[in-house]
């Protein structure tokens, strides 16, 4: 779904880049640049594009020795299936409304262009396909309707993987910050208390 999604913004580059960050977190933007055997700036315009959608996200440091800041990138795969999420939900509404158009309305095509067109506009060029100049055919739209409902079915149950992943990386994320809290509580206790002036003064 990721290598989908990415893909879809920037190319095949897109896939590299799911590739470097799927299983590490703050990769430095020169080792994604030397590995996918890109300029570094050709790799910033590919992840800025990424940012952009919310699948990746980064952390910058300065380098100590030469001043400049580097930037370290992870992949933010909560976010990424979230927008995943929404195209598909699209996907469906464009398969439900094209059902419906073909639930109620007669259709026309070209077998040769395999171009289709409503009765209306079908009418509006006598029935000729504007394409090779062949006559229109009345299409099959029960078989057409069969192949749609499918394709709906299809994208649902895509999109009810993509759910019971997000539930999972929710837990994920929620056990995380829930550890990293417990770590800050104990070593917040571990520290050794300053003992105050006045204290000291008396132990004297």
């Amino acid at each position: 779904m990721l290598y989908d999604l990415a893909e879809g913004i920037v190319g095949k580059n897109g896939i590299a880049i799911i590739d470097i960050l799927k299983d590490n977190r703050d990769v430095n933007e020169f080792k994604i640049a030397e590995k996918m055997k890109l300029t570094i700036n050709q790799v910033r315009n590919i992840l800025y594009r990424l940012d952009a959608h919310d699948i990746v996200s980064f952390i910058r440091k300065k380098d100590k020795r030469k001043g400049w800041y580097i930037y370290y990138w992870s992949l933010d795969k909560l976010k990424a299936l979230k927008l995943f999420v929404k195209m598909k939900e699209r996907g469906i509404q464009q398969l439900n409304h094209v059902l419906a158009s073909h639930e109620n309305k007669r259709f026309f095509r070209c077998n040769g262009c395999e171009i289709e067109l409503t009765e209306e506009n079908a009418l509006t060029h006598d029935f000729i396909c504007l394409e090779c100049g062949n006559l229109l055919e009345l299409s099959d739209n029960k078989g057409k309707i069969v192949e749609i409902r499918k394709n709906i079915t299809k994208e649902k149950k895509i999109l009810e993987l993509i759910r019971a992943e997000m539930a999972k990386l929710s837990v994920e994320e929620h056990k995380k910050i829930g550890m990293k809290e417990k770590r800050a509580r104990k070593q917040a206790k571990q520290k050794p208390k300053k003992k105050s002036k006045k204290a000291k003064g008396r132990k004297k």
